[in-house]
């Protein structure tokens, strides 16, 4: 079961000024360890407890979306995307329906 698409403004993204780009440091992108060598703390966490901070971050970037850093890579990717999907809505299947598929109907 498809609902109807969303309106579809091809290239919306790329347009949008309010997206912060990847943060950089004296031109270089952050290191995969450099957050680690900063807070070395993180590192002593157990496991469950770096599921319950990393969480915790993620609903922290998400009360603050225009925060996050978005590269123009990324921008271009969701624009190509959005593109594909106004020109074929058909090919798409809605997140509901997907739900639905996977966990039965709701009851």
């Amino acid at each position: 079961m498809r609902s109807s698409p969303r309106p579809c403004t091809p290239g919306r993204l790329g347009r949008r000024r309010d997206f912060p780009l990847i943060a950089k440091s004296r031109g270089h992108r952050y290191g995969f360890n450099m957050i680690l060598e900063k807070f070395p703390e993180v590192s002593r966490l157990t496991a469950s407890e770096k599921l319950i901070f990393v969480s915790e971050l993620w609903n922290d970037l998400e009360a603050h979306p225009l925060e996050v850093p978005v590269s123009r890579e990324v921008i271009a990717e969701l624009d190509r995307r959005m593109d594909r999907f106004c020109e074929h809505p058909e090919n798409f299947t809605t997140w509901e329906a997907v739900k639905e598929r996977v966990l039965g109907p709701v009851r």
